[in-house]
């Protein structure tokens, strides 16, 4: 995630704000992520090919079991409900931390979006533009969340142009 908890929040999709959002009530964001595993449930909507079934099962073997699950739970449960007041070491300290040193690092930083994308979108590109010195993004094509799964050869090929 690019920006800081809240920039992160106010920039983020309907999808995002509604996982985040359910995962912040903790009987209910363990009753979908852990209970249901509705993450996996999800998968296939996160890429804009049909998985085979083989590749769907190689998703899921890691979550087939309740208490493998807590990972999918923790990450935005500990996000701050709207970005706002993180504590020290939740996932919002972190994002504002990483944030700070992005703003005044020299690192050339690539960033891949694909459309319509989904953590970054058209507004969060926009911002890391306008924010982030040595940013450079770039379109690879037509994608969801997981645009590896999409766009394997795409993403390669744009890593091979940015680093030469």
């Amino acid at each position: 995630p690019m920006g800081d908890a809240r920039t992160f929040h106010k920039n983020g999709g309907m999808m995002q704000h509604m996982l985040f959002g359910m995962a912040a009530k903790e009987k209910m964001g363990k009753k979908m992520f852990i209970k249901k595993n509705m993450m996996m449930k999800m998968l296939p909507k996160l890429i804009k090919r049909k998985l085979t079934k083989t590749e769907l099962d190689f998703y899921k073997a890691p979550f087939e079991n309740e208490s493998d699950r807590l990972p999918l739970f923790t990450m935005p449960h500990a996000f701050p409900k709207k970005g706002r007041n993180p504590k020290a070491g939740d996932m919002g300290d972190f994002m504002n931390k990483n944030h700070d040193w992005l703003l005044t690092s020299n690192i050339p930083i690539l960033v891949l979006k694909a459309n319509p994308g989904m953590l970054i979108n058209k507004k969060t590109a926009k911002w890391i533009s306008e924010n982030y010195k040595n940013a450079k993004i770039l379109n690879v094509g037509k994608a969801k969340h997981l645009m590896e799964e999409d766009l394997p050869f795409e993403i390669a090929q744009s890593l091979y142009e940015w680093l030469n």
